[in-house]
């Protein structure tokens, strides 16, 4: 009898396969125990440089700022400040250099505001350069100033209020005249006769060093 061949059946075929899914990504602190985690350190702000310090005002800004508007602030006499600025004067004499004497004078700035006349600015300038003949003028009266010592400055005559409208000024002022400078030449005390001092926000200041004439 005859064998019929058969072929062998075909290997069924697998169903293809899910693609795998990747798992979440784990950082390296995942793999460290909750108690051993430290949470990272913030950010560092950049370096600054340090803030810098307030500088002083200029004299000008000084002037030009008023505390008092009416300018009747009471004079102060006694302060070191005061004594420090007569003793310039003193030295500007001592040495003939007038440039020495600048913060003992009526500083421009409030001086224009407070003169009602045509030209405030050039009237300052007239009286200043009065202020600094008169120092070479001082200086000029003595051979010699060898061994001079500032002892002390004092206002002359009782302060007086000066109201505005009565020397020709918008601001009022409190004025002295016949302040001294006083100091030592020879072991002997001598005097500086300083003609006309006024005030300006409290502190005295000086538009006439010499006499003179309206």
């Amino acid at each position: 009898m005859a064998v019929l061949a058969c072929s062998a059946a075909p290997a069924p075929q697998k169903a293809p396969s899910e693609p795998e899914q990747p798992g979440p990504v784990r950082s390296p602190a995942d793999a460290v125990a909750p108690d051993a985690w430290a949470p990272a350190q913030l950010p560092q702000a950049p370096a600054t440089e340090p803030a810098a310090a307030p500088t002083a005002p200029s004299t000008a800004e000084q002037h030009a700022t008023s505390v008092d508007p009416e300018n009747r602030q009471e004079p102060i006499t006694g302060e070191p400040e005061l004594h420090t600025r007569a003793r310039q004067l003193f030295d500007a004499i001592v040495s003939g250099d007038a440039a020495l004497a600048e913060p003992f004078w009526f500083p421009k700035e409030p001086f224009v505001p407070l003169k009602a006349v045509d030209d405030p600015g050039k009237y300052w300038e007239q009286l200043h350069k009065s202020y600094l003949r008169d120092v070479g003028a001082l200086h000029e009266k003595r051979k010699t100033w060898e061994g001079a010592s500032f002892v002390r400055f004092e206002i002359g005559k009782k302060p007086k209020w000066v109201a505005p409208g009565q020397e020709a000024n918008d601001v009022g002022y409190f004025r002295s005249l016949h302040g001294q400078l006083h100091y030592t030449l020879g072991g002997t005390d001598r005097v500086i006769d300083v003609h006309t001092v006024i005030t300006w926000q409290g502190r005295w200041y000086v538009t006439h060093l010499g006499d003179f004439k309206h």
